[in-house]
């Protein structure tokens, strides 16, 4: 049985998180300070350490949450998925379509927090779950580069691509870019064992 997590918690890192999300569309991490974040979310300095190391370990814990929201939609449906490129594919759409359906919201975080830590840990995050997503099929699907390469490489490329299209709204579309994102090359990365 799993077990619960006290409901105190699950709100106080809710307001945390949304805080800190929201003063980066106007604002960069660096110049965030955890005060900032306390008096925004109305929570106690003393409380917010009890939950996270720094600033940068609440946004690590941010954008998990919002993995773990892109991933909700991607696991309704994973049994559909027979091949690790249907697998890709899914995730690819999935993370697009958060990216779209919350341009805005993205746009200004990416616009004002461009360095690469913020940008570091989206790609990380990507890669984690691209790494997962794929050590699934490892018993059936021979890679023909090393997992975390690949991993790597994939997150980093619908990142950097992701971040283009939002800097160029209107520009494409939803399908659009989702069918400029999948030319083929993912076939290539696997062979049947």
């Amino acid at each position: 049985m799993a077990v619960k997590e006290d409901i105190r918690i699950v709100r106080t890192r809710k307001l945390l998180c949304d805080a800190l999300l929201d003063m980066m569309q106007t604002d960069s991490i660096e110049h965030i300070s955890v005060i900032d974040i306390c008096n925004k979310s109305l929570i106690n300095r003393a409380t917010f350490y009890k939950h996270f190391e720094d600033k940068y370990d609440l946004l690590a814990y941010a954008l998990e949450e919002i993995k773990r929201e892109i991933n909700r939609g991607f696991i309704i449906n994973k049994s559909d998925l027979n091949t690790p490129q249907d697998a890709l594919r899914a995730l690819f759409t999935t993370t697009t379509a958060y990216f779209f359906d919350n341009r805005s919201r993205v746009s200004n975080l990416i616009k004002h927090n461009m360095h690469t830590k913020v940008i570091s840990c989206v790609k990380d995050s990507i890669a984690d779950s691209i790494e997962s997503l794929v050590s699934d099929y490892t018993y059936t699907y021979a890679l023909r580069v090393p997992l975390p390469v690949l991993a790597t490489f994939l997150a980093g490329g619908l990142v950097s691509t992701l971040i283009w299209c939002l800097q160029q709204p209107g520009k494409y579309t939803f399908q659009e870019f989702v069918t400029c994102i999948d030319v083929g090359c993912i076939d290539s990365l696997f062979e049947k064992v």
